[in-house]
């Protein structure tokens, strides 16, 4: 069972209600023009909470976006005061309008050109309306955390150097990633009740059809997220201190262990479902960008995952070293892929943490007809050659000593053997 009828498809909606009737009281408009000449929006609000809920209904659609107005600019810092004003206002909407036209409302506003501060007070008033939407609701959740975390993907990061060893520290001061770190909790806090609201229910199999699509819009979005922004930030979990990118990492692998207990099966299936799609002469409608996940994505969550084990006990413990291997190195390639700093770096560090799990002289001839593993070494070769800095050069080339020391005799010949060859082949 959908969304109840009425409210069949957002497309109808959205078309509802953006050619609803306009409603201007004549207390209503005095308002409006203040607004629009610079008034305050305090005084607004002192006159906006003393109306009762039929007048808040009718006032709604000519309000809205006369506020959406006064939020411009690219940042704004969070404590602004006409900011929390907005917020409350937009609340006291949310409480009393028709939430699943409130949230079109909202949302088709803030999209008109995003800001922060758009995204900040919409986050909060559509996470009113989402309380009051009853079950089912996936069309509502699908289109509001798409949304949210369509625009998080754009924000800017920052423009990196050279940059060595600790001189990386830097970057957290950095102007663009304090600004991710002041909109990006914003949305794990609304995410996090849906998370657990649709890990309940997958628990209790009610709704399965719309339980099923929440549960893929949220985790195609943390997954996304971790990539971008968060994954080309410093995720590297440094010892005695971790950057504040690394715990809302970490905050996102908790929400999507919440919607899957198992992330080699999670794996498994975003694997099989990219070629099942890949193969497909047409993409159904479902295949919407809300649910895809690219290569990259998969590759910076493998490495919280099973890199650094950020939720161990979704990681299964039959597997074997071997298999660990092979299972992650398409992933660590896909890192060393990308230009940026980070993700090679964040690469380096996953494949010494799969290599530093299996014993010295372990592994036989065998794992060496592995085309991944082959491929995993010609990528370093590949990518030693052409580091962006000597700690990246020197920490590939290091990766190829310890991948060396995990072979037995045998395979350590063969294996330098294979080295010479994909040698050859990057000159």
């Amino acid at each position: 069972m959908e969304e109840s009828p009425g409210t069949s498809t957002l497309a109808d909606d959205v078309s509802d209600h953006s050619s609803a009737p306009v409603h201007c009281s004549a207390e209503l408009q005095p308002l409006l023009n203040s607004l629009s000449a610079g008034g305050s929006i305090s005084e607004c609000w002192n006159t906006v909470k003393m109306w009762n809920k039929e007048k808040l209904q009718l006032a709604a659609h000519d309000t809205i976006p006369a506020v959406y107005k006064l939020l411009g600019g690219d940042y704004t810092q969070k404590g602004c005061n006409d900011l929390e004003i907005i917020q409350q206002l937009l609340g006291r909407f949310a409480d009393v309008c028709e939430p699943k036209e409130f949230l079109l409302l909202l949302v088709e506003q803030a999209q008109e050109s995003w800001t922060d501060c758009k995204f900040l007070v919409t986050i909060h008033a559509v996470s009113r309306c989402i309380v009051r939407i009853p079950l089912p609701r996936s069309q509502s959740v699908t289109f509001a955390v798409d949304a949210f975390a369509g625009y998080l993907e754009t924000l800017p990061l920052p423009s990196l150097d050279n940059l060595e060893g600790h001189e990386r520290m830097l970057v957290d001061a950095d102007p663009t990633v304090h600004r991710i770190c002041v909109v990006f909790p914003q949305f794990l806090d609304f995410a996090r009740p849906l998370v657990k609201k649709a890990s309940q229910n997958v628990v209790s199999k009610e709704n399965r059809v719309g339980i099923r699509k929440e549960v893929e819009v949220l985790s195609s979005s943390l997954l996304r997220l971790l990539d971008r922004p968060l994954g080309h930030l410093d995720l590297t979990g440094r010892r005695y201190k971790r950057s504040e990118a690394r715990y809302m990492a970490e905050e996102c692998m908790s929400l999507l262990s919440l919607l899957h207990r198992d992330f080699v099966r999670l794996v498994f299936n975003i694997r099989n479902d990219a070629e099942m799609f890949s193969n497909a002469t047409s993409q159904s409608a479902d295949n919407s960008r809300s649910t895809q996940i690219s290569p990259l994505n998969l590759a910076t969550f493998a490495f919280l995952a099973f890199g650094e084990r950020v939720v161990p006990k979704c990681l299964p413990h039959v597997y074997s070293h071997q298999f660990s291997l092979e299972f992650c190195a398409p992933m660590i390639i896909d890192l060393f892929k990308e230009q940026d700093l980070f993700p090679p770096l964040h690469g380096v560090q996953f494949c010494a943490s799969i290599l530093s799990e299996i014993e010295p002289g372990s592994l036989s001839l065998d794992v060496l007809e592995s085309d991944d593993l082959q491929r995993l070494a010609l990528a370093i070769i590949k990518h030693a050659a052409l580091a962006r800095t000597k700690e990246l050069r020197f920490s590939m080339l290091r990766l190829l000593s310890i991948m060396s020391r995990v072979l037995d005799s045998a395979a350590r010949n063969h294996y330098f053997y294979i080295l010479l060859k994909v040698s050859h082949y990057t000159e």
